[in-house]
């Protein structure tokens, strides 16, 4: 037997994961298992039987003499496959006789069970399960056992259980480790894998297992303590998006999360406004005066930003920080700025305490600074970016502004004839730009003449009533074409029939 622990703290989830590959260097593996199925198999065999009849004495006997041997097996074999399927058995049964909701006699509800295909699980799915966890035993699969437990204050304070009731929401937690199982076959690669999973309240804190296995073994085979075998261990990367993917089905902080984004979207509008006010009192009204710190700001900035660049992200970050200078200087004040940072910083918090130690402390919160502090730096980047456009173009102050409001200019830029070595260059030069000036014409050209046709053609019924006539002057015109030609070639056969006549 081979097994592998990994422990993995945090402070409100914790995931314990575990993997078995089931291998022994003893050869009555196969002799053990197939005593085990017998054994279950004629124990449910009776259970069965206890639906339409109570247990006789002979029966009663079986059963008791079914589970001496089970423990038997228990206590002697090495072969985790039967300890686990053991215990299970004795978890179902305990809960199909204690606990269980009963829709009919048939159909007995296994509480806190659920699996990759069903949200509750019956006695009938259990047997099922057994087969299938038999069966990827037998082709060599990978055992993977993981232990999801909680912090019950942590399900308090997200709404999901009542200690006074005891109540459980136990929806949440299947959709999220339905979920936190996709991401672990995603990242592992596995192939046609099941899963099963039960919620346990028999200790302090409540908590999930679950077991995976793929029905046909695909992962590399590899050689431990002398055995070849299925490896087990998954990446560490692996381990830590299952739990990720677990908690953001549990933290469900979509009205914050809606929040966030709003305020990430109005903020940076507000300092475009700010920054077009200041250019525009500054370049268009002449107003030095107009918040002499922001616009020796602007000013120092306009040195250092190109005309040509696409944003803040492809700036130094000399420039960067210069630009976020300004954003925290023209937010210093704003209800909305604090807000967002606020919210950010709740969020990261709430990471910290929900993780742990698997968490990255400020992670979420710096990451969303940058993410502001670029969209805040593009707002200012955009406006300066006119103003030398503006300066390139030679605009007049009622230009520019109109610029900065973001009215579209038909203007050209004034560039120079550039100066050629070669007259064979200038005449290249030349061509090109003749060809240019062709196209352009043409594209009028075209232009008008669309519109023209377009304004004779409005409407479409007249343009299908348009085609219709002209289908049928075509039909009319080929018809009495066939007509006329049909007269001529009768015309024809007399004229020759007359001659034959005459000659004999």
């Amino acid at each position: 037997m081979t097994e592998h622990i990994f422990n993995r703290k945090s402070a409100s989830i914790i995931l314990k994961a575990k993997f078995e590959t089931g291998k022994s260097k003893k050869n009555n593996h196969m002799v053990e298992l197939q005593k085990f199925v017998d054994y279950i198999s004629r124990q449910e065999a009776i259970r069965q039987d206890k639906l339409d009849h109570d247990y006789s004495e002979d029966e009663l006997n079986e059963l008791a003499r079914i589970e001496k041997a089970l423990e038997k097996i228990e206590q002697e074999t090495d072969q985790p496959v039967i300890k686990d399927l053991r215990e299970m058995d004795k978890y179902i049964d305990y809960m199909t006789r204690k606990k269980a909701i009963l829709e009919n006699v048939d159909n007995e509800i296994v509480n806190g069970a659920f699996s990759n295909t069903k949200r509750y699980i019956t006695k009938k799915d259990i047997s099922k399960i057994k087969e299938s966890v038999i069966e990827a035993k037998n082709n060599g699969s990978v055992m993977f056992q993981d232990v999801i437990s909680f912090d019950n204050d942590f399900l308090v304070r997200e709404g999901y259980y009542n200690p006074e009731t005891n109540e459980l929401n136990e929806n949440v937690l299947y959709e999220a480790t339905k979920s936190m199982m996709g991401k672990m076959q995603e990242k592992e690669e596995l192939v046609d894998p099941f899963w099963f999973a039960t919620i346990h309240r028999n200790t302090e804190h409540i908590h999930i297992h679950v077991t995976a296995m793929e029905r046909k073994n695909t992962r590399e085979i590899m050689e431990y303590d002398g055995v070849l075998q299925a490896r087990g261990k998954r990446k560490q990367s692996t381990l830590d998006d299952m739990i990720f993917k677990f908690g953001s089905k549990i933290l469900d902080r979509t009205n914050e999360f809606e929040k966030i984004s709003k305020l990430r979207k109005e903020v940076p509008l507000e300092i475009k406004q700010s920054v077009k006010d200041s250019l525009i009192q500054l370049y268009v009204e002449n107003n030095s005066r107009y918040d002499k710190e922001l616009v020796n700001y602007l000013k120092e900035l306009k040195k250092e930003i190109p005309s040509t660049t696409r944003g803040y992200n492809e700036l130094p970050e000399k420039t960067k920080e210069k630009i976020d200078e300004v954003t925290n200087y023209m937010t210093r004040g704003n209800p909305k700025r604090k807000e967002y940072d606020r919210m950010t910083k709740e969020i990261d918090e709430l990471y910290q305490t929900t993780y742990g130690k698997r968490y990255n402390p400020q992670e979420y919160y710096l990451n969303r600074k940058k993410d502001f502090n670029a969209r805040m730096g593009n707002a200012v980047v955009g406006q300066i970016k006119l103003l030398k456009q503006s300066e390139e173009k030679n605009l007049n102050n009622n230009e520019l502004k109109n610029l900065l409001d973001g009215k579209k200019l038909n203007v050209k830029f004034n560039r120079e004839k550039p100066e050629f070595k070669t007259k064979y260059a200038r005449q290249r030069y030349d061509d090109f730009q003749k060809r240019l000036e062709e196209r352009q014409l043409a594209r009028e050209k075209n232009e008008v003449h669309f519109k023209k046709i377009s304004e004779k053609f409005k409407d479409k019924k007249l343009i299908i009533k348009i085609d219709r006539v002209i289908n049928d002057d075509l039909k009319m015109y080929r018809a009495k074409n066939d007509y006329d030609v049909a007269q001529r070639m009768i015309e024809q056969e007399k004229i020759r029939q007359a001659y034959e006549f005459d000659v004999n």
